[in-house]
């Protein structure tokens, strides 16, 4: 069990440190996902907070960490909603946007949260 709770901590603390990684670059300025939270990613935010949730309480391991991961599915296509939304203001002003790694490695490794952490977290109960 103690090993589970550990290899479950390992993934949520990835997950945080993605989402700290450099997502849009606008006009010379540099946003990570924090910067990005309010409107467009909040979902990925509500999903850390359900995976601490599991974490510190392994309460629902299964339920919450799978929609945990499906919010920060969720967070990152509101984020590139959110990219395409400033590019196209950017283009009307003059300015410039560009999209960082860290918007598709979040994606990617939401996707490998959504399959794991279920799996870890159920392992984590027992």
């Amino acid at each position: 069990m103690r090993k589970y709770r550990l290899i479950y901590g390992v993934l949520w603390l990835a997950a945080v440190v993605v989402y700290s990684v450099p997502w849009i670059r606008l006009d010379g300025d540099v946003y990570t996902g924090w910067n990005c939270t309010l409107p467009f990613s909040l979902p990925y935010v509500i999903g850390l907070l359900l995976g601490l949730v599991v974490l510190l309480t392994t309460r629902l391991p299964f339920g919450l960490s799978l929609a945990a991961g499906i919010l920060m599915i969720l967070g990152v296509v509101g984020a590139v909603f959110g990219y395409y939304f400033a590019e196209l203001v950017a283009t009307l002003a003059g300015g410039y946007v560009a999209m960082e790694p860290g918007m598709g490695i979040a994606f990617l490794y939401s996707l490998v949260y959504t399959v794991a952490a279920p799996v870890v977290g159920r392992k984590m109960k027992k």
